[in-house]
């Protein structure tokens, strides 16, 4: 019984940790190189051009692909499985976040997003 105990434990601990999340990827867009963006293992940093309406631009791309305006919350985009948010982070600084749920591979419209922000923002 103990070693049942111990197995189910362990097993529920793992799916709390590491399961069901989803493919999340993050995108930091930083104006300048001596800004500072946290780093994760989801994560990338791109150098962007400066003086650009960063939540204009995503929201610009959303329009493009035909996401959805959450509206009950600001800056964040959705289509069935997919979502997509902005935020400042900082002084040029900025979080966007790509969410595929509940799939755990990288959707087609995300990695579609990525580019067309890279293309869009990129420096």
């Amino acid at each position: 019984m103990k070693r049942f105990f111990t197995c189910t434990s362990l097993l529920v601990l793992t799916v709390i940790l590491f399961g069901c999340e989803g493919h999340v990827r993050t995108l930091y867009l930083k104006e300048n190189k001596e800004v500072k963006a946290p780093w994760s293992f989801s994560s990338q940093t791109i150098l962007i051009k400066s003086n650009k309406d960063v939540y204009f631009e995503v929201e610009s791309i959303a329009a493009k692909l035909s996401l959805k305006k959450n509206p009950n919350q600001k800056n964040i985009y959705y289509l069935d499985n997919f979502f997509m948010y902005v935020n400042k982070k900082g002084d040029g600084l900025w979080e966007v976040g790509l969410k595929d749920w509940p799939d755990t591979s990288r959707s087609e419209i995300s990695q579609k997003t990525e580019k067309m922000i890279r293309e869009k923002l990129e420096n």
